[in-house]
């Protein structure tokens, strides 16, 4: 008889951080041997997702992850600068995980943030990146021509100090616009002094910084169609309704 060696069954079986392969061997159809080994260990890369991964100071970020140790009971989502957020949520089973965080009033535009998550015990960690970006906002958002509009904003860098504000597309025509940065925080005052687009017609308006034009961010103002009245008749004698 045939003495050739056939393999009929391989299973490569995986747990986590470890690898089993067995071989199984038959002459004739007849079991004559079981070889196994062991493999160098080979560990999962845990790994995480922001959503949104940007945005302005008061973003809600939700945190999701996989490939994390099925020994991790608890988790910790930490940010370096740690200025990023005050508090967090974290939770974590079955190698996975979930959380999210605000971020803070302290957060500061255009520097990139390295989200970590921690699984316990073990501190096992994975990263992301998070970049806040600054944010105006205008009041009113509408008006007609001759409208004072107040401008805020948070998140700007505090190197910078001041701002000069610009429009597109053409035809708005800003005046009296005055800007101050301090702290990160931006507040300023503009009139809208003309527009020769017919109305309704929606502007954004850009607040560009004095010294890192990164920070530079937007908002949208409508000038709508001046207020009319109209009288019927037109002209009367004293009296008339």
């Amino acid at each position: 008889q045939s003495c050739d060696m056939i393999p009929r069954a391989s299973e490569l079986i995986t747990r986590r951080g470890t690898s089993l392969y067995v071989m199984v061997l038959l002459i004739s159809g007849m079991l004559v041997s079981v070889y196994s080994t062991i493999p160098p260990y080979v560990s999962a890369v845990a790994s995480i997702t922001l959503n949104p991964s940007s945005g302005p100071i008061g973003t809600v970020v939700v945190v999701t992850g996989s490939g994390f140790d099925l020994s991790r009971t608890t988790c910790a989502i930490s940010a370096s600068p740690p200025s990023l957020f005050s508090s967090s949520t974290c939770s974590i089973g079955g190698g996975s995980m979930s959380g999210q965080f605000t971020t803070a009033s302290s957060a500061v535009a255009g520097i990139t943030y390295v989200v970590t998550v921690t699984g316990n015990p073990g501190a096992e960690t994975a990263t992301a990146n998070f970049i806040v970006k600054s944010k105006i906002t205008l009041n009113p958002t509408s008006g007609p021509v001759g409208t004072v509009v107040t401008v805020s904003g948070n998140g700007f860098n505090p190197g910078n100090t001041a701002c000069l504000f610009s429009s597109a597309p053409g035809g708005l025509t800003i005046s009296d616009a005055s800007c101050t940065i301090s702290g990160g925080n931006l507040n300023g005052q503009l009139r809208i002094a003309g527009s020769t687009n017919p109305a309704p017609f929606a502007y954004t308006i850009t607040a560009n910084p004095d010294v890192y034009a990164a920070d530079a961010t937007s908002a949208t103002f409508t000038v709508s169609a001046v207020p009319t009245i109209t009288l019927t008749p037109g002209t009367g004698p004293p009296g008339i309704t």
